[in-house]
This record gives structure tokens, sequence and C-alpha cells, in this order.
């Protein structure tokens, strides 16, 4: 079955991880709201 879930906006660095708990869609992923320390000339990530 597919659903579509609505969530903030926000940047989004891991794939979404998901399941269930009885009737209860669980989803988690690890995002931002400022990514500044990935993006940019110094990013922490490179």
């Amino acid at each position: 079955m597919i659903q579509q879930l609505e969530a903030t906006p926000t940047f989004m660095w891991h794939a979404l991880n998901a399941y269930e708990r009885g009737n209860v869609v669980i989803a988690d992923f690890v995002g931002s709201d400022a990514p500044d320390h990935f993006l940019g000339p110094d990013a922490a990530f490179t």
C-alpha cells in the first residue's frame, strides 16, 4: 500500500526509514533547518 505523508519542509541528509507499529506508520530521518555545515566551501563532508 502506498501512503503519502506530510511534513514540514526541511533539508533531508539521510534516506527515510519507516516501519509500522500497530496501525501507526513511524517515519524517521536526519534533517536540518539550516544545512550550512553540509554545503558550501567549508562543508563538514567532502
